[in-house]
């Protein structure tokens, strides 16, 4: 799920009925298992994307390092690195490395989505409070 598809869900399912507020409270349960659901997807997917990004920043090492096999060379689609690089600068190539970085900028775009779904899980969590206080506020309305 992309974040906008997220947000879009976000969108239909944070409006509540003030002239139903017994439902609302009732859909409370379901909203939340809705999103931990999804908040639980999306870790396992990051838990994924992390560790294919630990995986390349190791192949990478190797391939500016000058250690990288021919196989994966080939495998990958990747010319030789002729440059010698020192050992103590074979980061900074890995940090402005493009194929690791395509990697990285999915991995933080996936950390935003997590983000985003516990931050919904939150405003779930405090539904309750939100209905209660809409109650007390009809009743302090009508006189009651």
């Amino acid at each position: 799920m992309t974040l906008d598809d997220i947000m879009s869900e976000w969108e239909k399912d944070k409006k509540m009925d003030s002239t139903a507020l017994d439902r609302e409270s009732l859909n409370v349960p379901e909203l939340h298992h809705k999103y931990h659901k999804l908040l639980s997807e999306e870790n396992k997917l990051y838990r994924r994307m992390s560790a294919r990004v630990e995986e390349l920043r190791a192949v990478r090492w190797m391939y500016f390092s000058g250690k990288l096999d021919e196989d994966t060379l080939d495998k990958n689609g990747w010319e030789p690195f002729d440059l010698k690089v020192v050992k103590q600068d074979v980061q900074r190539f890995i940090d402005g490395d493009s194929v690791l970085n395509k990697y990285v900028i999915e991995l933080g775009d996936q950390k935003e989505k997590i983000d985003l779904i516990k931050s919904i899980m939150s405003m779930i969590s405090n539904r309750s409070f939100q209905i209660n206080n809409a109650i007390k506020w009809n009743q302090f309305l009508t006189g009651q």
